[in-house]
């Protein structure tokens, strides 16, 4: 689903980012926790390795609709938890 922007405005909505953040996810990736306010999204997750957190950013970004940001990265016993900052371009 592809937003227009209005007068330079974003019109991304809490829903219409889930749904960005359902489409680009891979379902080896667990969402843990997620955000919304002021229209920026914070997203944690567990991955297996960097790469697959890396990968979701990218995808999200090339979907020219949002500005994705690792927060961090960590290694625990369940694998990479990753913190992601997604943002309406």
């Amino acid at each position: 689903m592809k937003r227009q922007h209005q007068g330079g405005k974003s019109t991304e909505t809490f829903l219409t980012t889930l749904e960005a953040i359902a489409a680009m996810r891979d379902p080896a990736l667990r969402i843990d926790a997620l955000t919304y306010r002021n229209k920026i999204t914070n997203v944690q997750l567990i991955a297996s390795d960097v790469g697959a957190i890396d990968k979701f950013a990218r995808d999200l970004e090339q979907t020219h609709r949002f500005a994705s940001k690792i927060e961090s990265a960590n290694q625990n016993n369940n694998g990479i938890e990753g913190r992601l900052q997604i943002a309406p371009k």
